[in-house]
């Protein structure tokens, strides 16, 4: 005699994974349609158990019908059986329920999407426990292969961020420029080598930024035209610094400063790059990942909204990597028009500018009463 867990599979795959680990059964029978048989490749993939996989017609009664009578014939002798109904078509848990509901040695439950476990016929619930890259590796064959913790940044690396922003400020258009040009070169590995320095020029010829090979700092000198012209001279030296000046990661990191404080922060991963297992090809990245405890909150930071399919690609990835229960919510530094509004709007996705007025609240408390309100909510399906 054995516990055997019968598990319906649809299209989300955390809720039918993590009602594996919570059964700890015996053996798994996996419900599948032809249309979801490869999701239970995927998460037999991160199993040690002994499991049998039977298809199920989608939506066909007498199908669905004479294969749960199959079921009881083979299983329905087992000192136990649970079922798993989080997923799967309502044809299938209508008869699983009506079917195996008499048998005393047979419970049913559901995974919920903020990571609760209901038994339906204690009616209690509990909660699971939530594992971060557990959730990445479910949903696509692609790997998060590269990020930074939060917690290596340093309070020298604090430091940066403001006088990056002043800087920022005194000439924008050729601080853009300039550091654009040198994240190219660092992408085209054209920082490596036995130069001692690297130099970048604005287009104007006069301001430069320049990487020192031994310190690993730069120093940027930015001019500005006016009624006089005005000269800015600074150094950037810390652990991180080529993270933060170069490619808006200081925008990244600010934001990540602020959610840290967020009490529903419990992991904050930076810079998330996602390649095949096997090629490491076709990356994707996320700005930052939140780990809340019960689900994932994906962030995308942009000093602006420049071009308006940025969320489009952006809804794309949470859904590719996140699942149906992860939240997303994308933060600006300027104020959000009223297209681009209506483009996140459309999406699902929350929004949040740090120069927006936030009904006079604090940022910070703006931004976290934000986030709360919709954490515990249902997504649609």
């Amino acid at each position: 005699m054995a516990h055997i867990h019968i598990t319906l599979v649809g299209e989300q795959l955390a809720p039918v994974y993590n009602g594996i680990l919570s059964a700890n059964p015996d053996m798994v029978l996996f419900v599948h349609s032809s249309k979801t048989f490869e999701h239970v490749g995927r998460i037999k993939e991160n199993l040690r158990l002994t499991s049998k996989s039977i298809e199920f017609d989608p939506s066909d009664l007498n199908d669905i019908s004479n294969k749960v009578a199959k079921i009881i014939a083979t299983y329905g002798d087992s000192d136990k059986i649970s079922v798993n109904i989080s997923s799967g078509t309502k044809a299938w848990t209508y008869f699983f329920i009506q079917e195996l509901s008499p048998l005393s040695n047979v419970s049913f439950f559901y995974v919920d999407q903020n990571n609760k476990i209901w038994d339906l016929k204690n009616k209690t619930n509990s909660e699971l426990t939530f594992d971060m890259d557990r959730q990445l590796n479910l949903y696509s064959d692609k790997a998060l292969t590269e990020y930074t913790p939060f917690k290596q940044f340093t309070q020298q690396d604090f430091e940066q961020i403001k006088k990056i922003r002043e800087v920022r400020n005194f000439n924008r258009l050729e601080f853009n420029e300039l550091t654009s040009k040198m994240y190219e070169l660092q992408q085209n590995k054209e920082l490596s080598g036995q130069q001692h320095e690297k130099v970048v020029q604005s287009e104007s010829k006069m301001s430069e930024l320049v990487w020192n090979r031994a310190t690993d700092s730069y120093r940027m000198l930015l001019f500005k035209q006016g009624n006089s012209q005005k000269k800015l001279e600074v150094e950037f030296c810390s652990p991180n610094i080529t993270k933060l000046l170069l490619n808006t990661g200081w925008f990244e990191y600010e934001v990540a400063s602020i959610l840290a404080k967020w009490k529903y922060a419990k992991e904050i991963r930076l810079g998330c790059r996602f390649s095949t297992k096997e090629t490491k090809d076709d990356k994707n990245e996320v700005d930052i990942i939140i780990n809340t405890g019960t689900k994932l909150l994906f962030v995308e930071c942009k000093t602006y909204i420049k071009n308006i399919t940025d969320i489009d690609k952006f809804r794309s990835v949470v859904r590719n990597y996140g699942g149906l229960n992860s939240k997303a919510i994308f933060i600006t530094d300027e104020t959000i028009d009223l297209k681009a509004k209506e483009k996140l709007d459309d999406n699902r996705l929350m929004s949040f500018s740090l120069k927006d007025n936030h009904l006079n609240l604090p940022l910070e408390k703006a931004l976290f009463l934000l986030l709360e309100s919709e954490l515990n909510q249902i997504n649609p399906r």
